[in-house]
């Protein structure tokens, strides 16, 4: 059963990374952008707050709490800019359907089925972030945001090293 669980969320994560690398190839708008990487930033901090919550493995402890204090901090720059550049480009406050069934699954699962999820949903959103990160700050329409996304790509593909390499050890 935690087989067939771990399986069904490798492959729903996966769709929706092949969802977001379609609409990056579509172009992504500037109000899209936000939306998703508000998103995306959101998921990030509240699946961290469960795994800081739930998981017993003090290297995954640390890694959720680093991110929720980078994407606190991205968040807000986000924010900052949005403000300062006076846009009318808004942030998403609520997670979308499919980032809030993974976080109610993570929310569900317990002990080892945990970490193995946290970290695998982890991967995943990293993979989606730089791309959608990186596809912006090359080919978006905003050039405070397109300046937003490249300062910020670097410590998503941080993050990214940083998790792969906690799934290697785990």
């Amino acid at each position: 059963m935690q087989l067939r669980n771990s399986l069904l969320a490798a492959g729903f994560l996966g769709a929706v990374s092949l969802y977001a690398a379609s609409a990056c190839a579509k172009g992504t708008t500037a109000q899209d952008f936000v939306t998703k990487a508000s998103i995306a930033n959101k998921f990030e901090i509240d699946s961290s707050k469960i795994a800081i919550r739930k998981s017993q493995n003090s290297d995954i402890k640390s890694f959720a709490q680093m991110m929720v204090d980078d994407h606190t901090k991205t968040g807000d720059k986000l924010k900052g800019v949005l403000d300062s550049s006076k846009s009318s480009f808004k942030p998403s406050d609520d997670l979308d359907d499919k980032h809030q069934k993974l976080l109610d699954k993570l929310d569900a699962a317990s002990g080892n089925d945990f970490d193995n999820n946290y970290i695998s949903m982890q991967v995943d959103a990293h993979k989606e972030a730089v791309e959608l990160f990186g596809d912006y700050s090359k080919n978006g329409d905003d050039s405070k945001l397109k300046e937003f996304a490249g300062e910020t790509l670097p410590a998503l593909k941080e993050h990214l090293r940083q998790v792969e390499k906690l799934k290697t050890s785990h």
